[in-house]
Protein backbone atom coordinates (compact mmCIF):
# COMPACT_ATOMS: atom_id res chain seq x y z
CA UNK A 1 0.00 0.00 0.00
CA UNK A 2 1.26 3.60 -0.57
CA UNK A 3 2.02 5.74 1.91
CA UNK A 4 -1.28 7.29 3.59
CA UNK A 5 0.82 10.30 3.78
CA UNK A 6 0.68 13.00 6.47
CA UNK A 7 1.42 10.01 9.10
CA UNK A 8 -2.49 10.70 9.61
CA UNK A 9 -4.43 10.07 13.21
CA UNK A 10 -6.89 7.53 12.83
CA UNK A 11 -9.57 5.96 15.17
CA UNK A 12 -11.34 3.14 14.33
CA UNK A 13 -14.77 1.95 15.98
CA UNK A 14 -16.18 -1.33 15.94
CA UNK A 15 -18.09 -3.98 17.09
CA UNK A 16 -16.53 -6.62 19.63
CA UNK A 17 -17.48 -9.38 16.95
CA UNK A 18 -15.78 -6.91 14.29
CA UNK A 19 -12.62 -7.54 16.68
CA UNK A 20 -10.28 -9.43 14.14
CA UNK A 21 -11.13 -7.08 11.11
CA UNK A 22 -10.55 -4.26 13.21
CA UNK A 23 -7.02 -5.29 13.82
CA UNK A 24 -5.95 -6.59 10.25
CA UNK A 25 -7.36 -2.78 9.44
CA UNK A 26 -5.50 -1.46 12.49
CA UNK A 27 -1.93 -3.52 10.84
CA UNK A 28 -2.66 -2.47 7.23
CA UNK A 29 -2.99 1.53 7.90
CA UNK A 30 0.32 0.87 10.53
CA UNK A 31 1.40 -0.37 7.38
CA UNK A 32 0.77 2.69 5.47
CA UNK A 33 2.74 4.96 7.89
CA UNK A 34 -0.65 6.09 9.53
CA UNK A 35 -1.26 6.09 13.48
CA UNK A 36 -3.84 3.88 14.49
CA UNK A 37 -5.92 3.64 17.51
CA UNK A 38 -9.23 0.94 18.03
CA UNK A 39 -12.08 0.62 20.60
CA UNK A 40 -10.29 -2.00 22.18
CA UNK A 41 -6.73 -0.14 22.25
CA UNK A 42 -8.85 3.10 24.25
CA UNK A 43 -9.91 1.33 27.42
CA UNK A 44 -7.38 -0.05 29.86
CA UNK A 45 -8.72 -1.74 33.16
CA UNK A 46 -9.96 1.27 35.52
CA UNK A 47 -10.05 3.73 33.01
CA UNK A 48 -12.97 6.22 32.50
CA UNK A 49 -13.66 4.43 28.75
CA UNK A 50 -15.96 7.72 28.31
CA UNK A 51 -13.00 9.80 28.84
CA UNK A 52 -10.06 8.07 27.08
CA UNK A 53 -12.22 7.16 23.70
CA UNK A 54 -13.13 10.90 23.65
CA UNK A 55 -9.65 11.68 24.03
CA UNK A 56 -8.60 9.45 21.00
CA UNK A 57 -10.97 10.38 18.74
CA UNK A 58 -10.19 14.14 19.78
CA UNK A 59 -6.36 13.23 18.71
CA UNK A 60 -7.77 11.83 15.55
CA UNK A 61 -7.91 13.15 11.53
CA UNK A 62 -9.86 10.90 10.56
CA UNK A 63 -12.72 8.16 12.47
CA UNK A 64 -13.50 5.16 10.44
CA UNK A 65 -16.54 4.16 11.74
CA UNK A 66 -17.19 0.09 11.04
CA UNK A 67 -20.67 -1.05 11.04
CA UNK A 68 -21.60 -5.08 11.13
CA UNK A 69 -24.33 -6.88 12.14
CA UNK A 70 -24.71 -5.08 15.48
CA UNK A 71 -24.77 -1.53 16.70
CA UNK A 72 -23.69 -1.02 19.95
CA UNK A 73 -24.17 1.37 22.29
CA UNK A 74 -20.21 2.52 23.03
CA UNK A 75 -20.40 2.78 18.69
CA UNK A 76 -22.83 5.13 19.69
CA UNK A 77 -21.50 6.86 22.04
CA UNK A 78 -18.27 7.07 19.58
CA UNK A 79 -20.55 8.68 16.87
CA UNK A 80 -21.77 11.42 19.34
CA UNK A 81 -17.99 12.51 20.22
CA UNK A 82 -16.80 12.21 16.55
CA UNK A 83 -19.94 14.48 15.04
CA UNK A 84 -19.19 16.70 18.34
CA UNK A 85 -15.54 17.30 16.87
CA UNK A 86 -16.57 17.98 13.11
CA UNK A 87 -18.67 20.35 14.21
CA UNK A 88 -15.40 22.62 14.86
CA UNK A 89 -13.21 21.15 13.00
CA UNK A 90 -13.69 21.16 9.58
CA UNK A 91 -10.81 18.99 8.12
CA UNK A 92 -11.98 15.83 10.62
CA UNK A 93 -13.38 13.12 8.80
CA UNK A 94 -15.79 10.62 9.92
CA UNK A 95 -15.90 7.78 7.71
CA UNK A 96 -18.79 4.81 8.16
CA UNK A 97 -17.97 1.79 6.88
CA UNK A 98 -20.45 -1.01 6.43
CA UNK A 99 -19.71 -4.54 6.16
CA UNK A 100 -21.95 -7.53 4.83
CA UNK A 101 -24.67 -7.74 7.56
CA UNK A 102 -24.76 -3.87 8.31
CA UNK A 103 -28.18 -2.74 7.94
CA UNK A 104 -28.19 0.92 6.66
CA UNK A 105 -31.25 1.68 8.46
CA UNK A 106 -30.34 1.05 11.79
CA UNK A 107 -27.44 3.26 11.45
CA UNK A 108 -27.96 7.04 13.51
CA UNK A 109 -28.84 9.98 10.84
CA UNK A 110 -25.50 11.63 11.33
CA UNK A 111 -23.69 8.45 10.54
CA UNK A 112 -26.12 8.24 7.47
CA UNK A 113 -25.52 11.69 5.79
CA UNK A 114 -21.91 10.84 5.27
CA UNK A 115 -20.37 9.29 2.21
CA UNK A 116 -19.95 5.90 3.28
CA UNK A 117 -17.60 3.08 2.23
CA UNK A 118 -19.66 -0.07 1.36
CA UNK A 119 -18.14 -3.03 2.13
CA UNK A 120 -20.99 -5.27 1.27
CA UNK A 121 -20.17 -6.30 -1.92
CA UNK A 122 -16.63 -7.86 -0.85
CA UNK A 123 -15.63 -10.10 1.08
CA UNK A 124 -11.85 -10.22 1.17
CA UNK A 125 -10.15 -8.22 3.00
CA UNK A 126 -7.56 -7.25 0.83
CA UNK A 127 -9.99 -5.38 -1.69
CA UNK A 128 -12.00 -4.11 1.66
CA UNK A 129 -8.26 -2.31 2.79
CA UNK A 130 -7.46 -0.73 -0.53
CA UNK A 131 -11.35 0.31 -1.06
CA UNK A 132 -10.88 1.98 2.48
CA UNK A 133 -6.87 3.25 2.18
CA UNK A 134 -8.23 4.67 -1.59
CA UNK A 135 -10.50 6.84 0.96
CA UNK A 136 -8.31 8.13 3.16
CA UNK A 137 -4.85 8.37 1.47
CA UNK A 138 -4.26 12.10 1.11
CA UNK A 139 -2.09 14.26 -0.85
CA UNK A 140 1.65 13.64 0.99
CA UNK A 141 2.44 17.33 0.27
CA UNK A 142 -0.24 19.53 1.17
CA UNK A 143 -2.59 16.59 3.73
CA UNK A 144 -5.65 17.59 1.73
CA UNK A 145 -7.86 14.50 1.13
CA UNK A 146 -9.10 13.26 -1.99
CA UNK A 147 -11.43 14.83 -4.30
CA UNK A 148 -14.86 11.90 -4.77
CA UNK A 149 -12.79 11.59 -8.82
CA UNK A 150 -9.47 11.08 -7.38
CA UNK A 151 -11.25 8.51 -5.02
CA UNK A 152 -12.95 6.95 -8.21
CA UNK A 153 -10.08 7.20 -9.81
CA UNK A 154 -7.89 5.20 -7.56
CA UNK A 155 -10.62 2.52 -7.50
CA UNK A 156 -10.68 1.90 -11.00
CA UNK A 157 -7.32 1.80 -11.69
CA UNK A 158 -7.15 -1.00 -9.20
CA UNK A 159 -9.98 -2.85 -10.82
CA UNK A 160 -12.87 -1.94 -8.27
CA UNK A 161 -14.95 -1.02 -10.76
CA UNK A 162 -17.99 -1.42 -8.22
CA UNK A 163 -16.15 0.73 -5.52
CA UNK A 164 -15.69 3.69 -8.10
CA UNK A 165 -19.04 4.29 -8.84
CA UNK A 166 -20.63 5.94 -6.18
CA UNK A 167 -17.82 7.87 -5.79
CA UNK A 168 -17.72 9.10 -9.85
CA UNK A 169 -21.98 9.51 -8.96
CA UNK A 170 -20.89 11.83 -6.43
CA UNK A 171 -18.64 13.76 -8.11
CA UNK A 172 -20.65 14.16 -11.41
CA UNK A 173 -23.55 15.24 -8.56
CA UNK A 174 -21.34 18.39 -7.51
CA UNK A 175 -19.80 19.15 -10.75
CA UNK A 176 -23.36 19.18 -12.72
CA UNK A 177 -24.76 21.50 -9.79
CA UNK A 178 -21.59 23.48 -9.80
CA UNK A 179 -20.83 24.22 -13.70
CA UNK A 180 -23.86 23.21 -15.18
CA UNK A 181 -24.11 20.15 -17.35
CA UNK A 182 -22.05 21.34 -20.36
CA UNK A 183 -18.71 21.73 -18.64
CA UNK A 184 -15.25 19.70 -19.83
CA UNK A 185 -15.64 18.39 -16.14
CA UNK A 186 -19.22 17.04 -15.92
CA UNK A 187 -18.20 15.36 -19.57
CA UNK A 188 -15.16 13.74 -18.28
CA UNK A 189 -16.99 12.45 -15.30
CA UNK A 190 -19.86 11.14 -17.48
CA UNK A 191 -17.29 9.35 -19.77
CA UNK A 192 -15.87 7.66 -16.28
CA UNK A 193 -18.97 6.52 -15.57
CA UNK A 194 -19.28 4.90 -19.01
CA UNK A 195 -16.33 3.49 -19.09
CA UNK A 196 -17.17 1.34 -15.21
CA UNK A 197 -20.72 0.40 -16.61
CA UNK A 198 -19.27 -1.08 -19.75
CA UNK A 199 -16.88 -3.34 -18.62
Amino acid sequence: MNSIGHQQQVFISHAHEDRALAKCLNDFLQSGNATVQTTDDSIHAGQNWKREIEHAITKADVSLFVFGRNLIPIQETEARTAIEKAESDAAFRIIPVLLPECSFDALPLEIKERQIINLRDIHNNQERFNRIAAVILVNSETGAPATDEEVGDRLFQSSDRNGSVPFYERALRIAEMQYGTRHQNVSTLSSKLGTVHHE
